[in-house]
């Protein structure tokens, strides 16, 4: 039996199981902001609820979305001898950051892993 031209095709409106995307990364390119190298700064480690514990080496990735919110974030940094500590404090509805002169503790019991489950 041959489709009408006003037929629907319903295989395409049928409910299916749900399966997340993945995450894709990329990079921030704005023309109008210059890279800037740190001199005598590195990053000590960096927390987001989704880690189990601060990464200290390799990569850290702080999600933001589209609609200008990101996920809460601190990220520490000091100079080779650790004397001199700051924490960048991400805040997640404006995605600013506020800048504090002192090691702030990652706030442990936030933890969550990427689907919201407590990852405790």
């Amino acid at each position: 039996m041959a489709q009408a031209a006003g037929d629907v095709d319903m295989s395409k409106v049928l409910p299916m199981d749900f399966r997340p995307k993945k995450a894709r990364f990329g990079a921030f390119k704005e023309t109008n902001l210059k890279p800037v190298t740190l001199k005598n700064t590195e990053v000590m480690d960096v927390f987001t609820p989704r880690v189990a514990d601060p990464v200290t080496k390799g990569r850290a990735y702080i999600y933001f979305f589209p609609l200008g919110q990101t996920e809460p974030a601190i990220i520490h940094l000091s100079d080779p001898t650790q004397q001199t500590i700051y924490s960048l404090v991400v805040h997640p509805i404006t995605g600013r950051v506020r800048i504090y002169n002192s090691y702030i503790e990652p706030p442990i019991d936030m933890r969550v892993d990427d689907e919201g489950n407590d990852a405790q």
